[in-house]
């Protein structure tokens, strides 16, 4: 509880507040990944989890400052300078880029790229929300982190287009809005 009294943030113009993480944002699978489960191990000793009062601003940097007069797991020595250090929210979900094989070549059979700004949400992903014209046959569309992979029995000198449904969602349960041609 003392460290929080010298923990300070800033995210779109604006100061925010901090305050401990209880025991079930602890369980949550990205948070808890980072800790240490072992209350003997040192490292344990030495970690804080906390997090904002209220929620911050998509697609922002977001600085964190610890103030001078930090107190120190290991002695009566505290801090005499700032430390900060700054991350960015996650923005929205969109289209970044496609493409098809390598430099401005696209032979038949290879596999189509699309690269979205955030991961996907795997659990959710279903192959119906990707629509592909003319039919690819034997497409086979897959996802993984921001990546979605089309492959199957493209033809020659025939052009595409593939259309994300606009229900598409990404790991922070944002969807796409509108449905996106490429």
């Amino acid at each position: 509880a003392a460290v929080l009294d010298h923990v300070s943030g800033r995210a779109g113009g604006k100061t925010f507040k901090v305050r401990m993480a209880t025991a079930a944002e602890l369980k949550d699978t990205t948070v808890g990944g980072m800790m240490r489960p072992d209350a003997n191990d040192m490292r344990q000793q030495r970690q804080l989890a906390f997090r904002t009062m209220e929620e911050l601003p998509s697609n922002t940097t977001v600085t964190v400052t610890f103030t001078p007069g930090l107190p120190s797991a290991e002695g009566t020595r505290k801090t005499t300078a700032p430390q900060a250090f700054s991350f960015r929210t996650y923005g929205p979900f969109a289209l970044k880029r496609s493409r098809c094989g390598w430099n401005t070549q696209c032979p038949p059979l290879n596999p189509f790229r699309i690269e979205m700004s955030n991961a996907f949400d795997e659990e959710a992903f279903r192959q119906d929300l990707v629509k592909i014209s003319p039919a690819i046959e034997g497409a086979n569309i897959t996802v993984s982190g921001r990546y979605l992979s089309i492959s199957g029995m493209t033809k020659g000198r025939t052009t595409y287009e593939v259309t994300l449904s606009r229900r598409l969602k990404d790991i922070f349960g944002q969807t796409l809005g509108t449905n996106v041609n490429t």
